[in-house]
């Protein structure tokens, strides 16, 4: 069982190295924070220092993509500069032996439940398979992570945030490069469907967890506890399944602090 660290930057710091080392974390997630032109993740000598420490290391890598890139972008000519945009974002990746990027799929300027959000689906899976025809012969993978659900009188959504809305992409979808970055604390604020059953509906494609707690209102990605677990076995059963089956184990926080309470509570429940 792997356990893994979301890292708020693409460096491998000092107080990141630590509790890599103090804690035996075998995984660590960097998060893309700027697309400008002079990006740490352009940089070649970025990438090979970050390909050298990550090596040095023996840890296993994964990137998220920056949040605000939409490839469901209805107008053509923006989302091809977003699908331009990830490309840059799997090329960096490619170089530094990450094994996935993390995407979030795209936003719509509509409620979840219009009927316009099919369409919308379309077109994001439409970039994707364009992205994977851009990188033929890469060896990393493209993560679609479930996304927080938005009320239903907000007339805002983000495609990706239900379990209909990954029954929908995923048939279109069947390339060994595309996979799910399932989202526990996302998955949380849905009061239809429990994250436990969502997580099986995607456990065939899901390639790593996010882990992190909240209070089914807000995304807050809160640090995990004992009690938090306690209160939902399903869960803790069905993360347990998705870390035995190799899926890495990501706590995802703000702060090297509350990524270690996490990492400690999923170990106590889980065990090592």
């Amino acid at each position: 069982m792997i356990h893994g660290i979301s890292h708020t930057e693409t460096r491998l710091d000092a107080e990141l190295l630590a509790l890599l080392r103090r804690r035996s974390i075998g995984h660590v997630e960097l998060r893309i924070t700027s697309i400008d032109r002079d990006a740490p993740f352009g940089n070649y000598f970025h990438r090979a220092e970050l390909a050298r420490a990550v090596r040095d290391e023996g840890v296993t890598l994964s990137l998220h993509s920056f949040a605000g890139v939409n490839l469901a972008e209805k107008i053509g000519r923006i989302r091809e500069t977003a699908m331009e945009i990830v490309r840059e974002q799997l090329d960096f990746g490619e170089a530094i032996g990450a094994m996935w990027l993390t995407v979030h799929l795209g936003t719509c300027g509509f409620g979840r439940r219009s009927p316009k959000k099919r369409e919308r689906l379309a077109l994001g899976a439409e970039s994707v398979l364009r992205l994977l025809e851009r990188t033929a012969g890469y060896r990393i993978a493209i993560a679609l992570e479930n996304v927080e659900r938005l009320p239903d009188a907000i007339s805002k959504c983000y495609l990706g945030d239900s379990i209909d809305d990954f029954a929908a992409l995923m048939p279109a979808l069947v390339d060994d490069r595309v996979g799910v970055l399932f989202d526990i604390g996302h998955a949380n604020l849905d009061p239809e469907t429990p994250p436990e059953d969502f997580l099986a509906a995607v456990a065939g494609r899901t390639i790593g967890l996010h882990l992190h707690a909240n209070d089914g209102r807000s995304d807050q990605h809160a640090p995990i506890t004992d009690a938090w677990l306690a209160e939902r076995p399903g869960l803790v059963s069905a993360i347990a399944m998705a870390g035995r089956s190799g899926a890495p184990l990501i706590v995802e926080h703000h702060s090297i602090e509350a990524a270690e309470l996490s990492n400690c509570a999923i170990e106590r429940a889980l065990g090592r």
